[in-house]
């Protein structure tokens, strides 16, 4: 988070660059035209198999090509330890702008009746139907709005129940925030995963062109990822059909552990539109019982848009004035809010008018 004060008056407010040759057709063809090398480099010759790595970047060029927007999805997940039988969809409205970017997340969350001992065991005992744990008079329901934001820098999460937590972006975090980029395409999103780095050609990988399968009705080119590692091996299968937009209509991810197989749908065409419509994923423990599933859908996309950088701002996050800003890399208390950035006082935080100092970052 930009929090210095600086000439141009609010705190983290930055010039906007347009990516207008994205947003004039032209732009479009621009980036066919380079999807057309593309598929001419696949193959070395007429008939000819393509080469993976060539599949790879042409995915890497297709998402990466998408600079900027604003996305709606709704999120329906189960898993074994969640409410098989009410589930309730989580609604997340992204912003992004190159690396930064951020998730609006309306969801419902469970408290916990307080004093309450052995919670957890009470739940698993209810087979983790929640309904039935809240008409228990055990917890109860809230409906709760995180927002989270990514500036480069700094990984700031608030919502009205957890407060605000400046968290070390390595780690994560519970909730949505990553590369909107990388959907369909891994299954698992997190903010140190990007599209190079989920397709990079990296030194303990191996790559193999398996061959020609058919996905839904089309036809694709299955690519397997092997990374090797000190004690086990993963493996990570792409099914990519090489046309303009290079869509990945498949994935599928082993690991001693479990077997995650993820399938997608498009909206045409393609080219223009290379960020799936519909993501569905099965998770499969190491005995093939499933564990998990979610599905994501793309209710609206505007991509290559102009995007306020205020989005991604410490002033937009809604933390009300005074309001504590702690920082877990630390443990510590970052600062008090005052309506723009941090103070170290609570007193200079609720007065900002009676004090002239600057922001400062911990």
């Amino acid at each position: 988070m930009k929090l210095m004060n600086s000439p141009r008056g609010r705190a983290g407010s930055r010039p906007v660059r347009p990516c207008r040759w994205l947003r004039t057709a032209p732009g479009w063809l621009t980036i066919i035209a380079a999807y057309s090398g593309m598929l001419a480099s696949a193959s070395s010759a007429p008939g000819a198999d393509p080469d993976p790595r060539a599949l790879l970047r042409g995915v890497e060029a297709a998402r990466n090509g998408i600079k900027s927007g604003r996305v709606e999805l709704v999120v329906d997940s189960l898993s074994q330890w969640s409410d098989k039988r009410n589930p309730r969809p989580t609604r997340l409205l992204v912003a992004f702008d190159g690396a930064n970017c951020r998730f609006d997340q309306f969801t419902r969350e469970m408290t916990f009746k307080y004093g309450l001992e052995n919670a957890d065991e009470k739940l698993k005992a209810m087979d983790y139907d929640r309904e039935a744990f809240a008409r228990a008079d055990l917890g109860t329901f809230r409906d709760e709005h995180i927002r989270s934001s990514w500036d480069g820098e700094w990984l700031v999460q608030y919502s009205n129940g957890g407060g605000a937590c400046i968290r070390d972006e390595k780690k994560g975090s519970g909730y949505y925030i990553f590369d909107i980029r990388t959907l369909g395409i891994n299954s698992y999103h997190g903010m140190v995963t990007n599209v190079a780095r989920s397709l990079d050609d990296r030194a303990n990988r191996t790559l193999a062109l398996v061959g020609r399968e058919d996905v839904a009705g089309h036809p694709t080119w299955h690519v397997r990822m092997v990374d090797q590692y000190a004690d086990y091996s993963s493996e990570f299968h792409l099914w990519i059909e090489d046309v303009p937009g290079f869509p990945v209509w498949k994935t599928e991810e082993n690991s001693p552990y479990q077997k995650t197989t993820v399938t997608c749908e498009y909206a045409s065409p393609v080219a223009e539109k290379p960020l799936p419509t519909l993501v569905h994923a099965l998770t499969f423990d190491r005995d093939g019982r499933q564990i998990g599933s979610h599905t994501i859908r793309s209710e609206k996309a505007e991509l290559n848009i102009t995007v306020d950088p205020d989005a991604w701002s410490l002033a937009s996050m809604g933390i009300p004035l005074g309001g504590v800003v702690s920082d877990e890399r630390i443990h510590q208390i970052a600062g008090y809010f005052d309506g723009v950035g941090l103070r170290a006082n609570i007193n200079e935080a609720l007065h900002p008018e009676r004090v002239d100092l600057k922001h400062f970052r911990p």
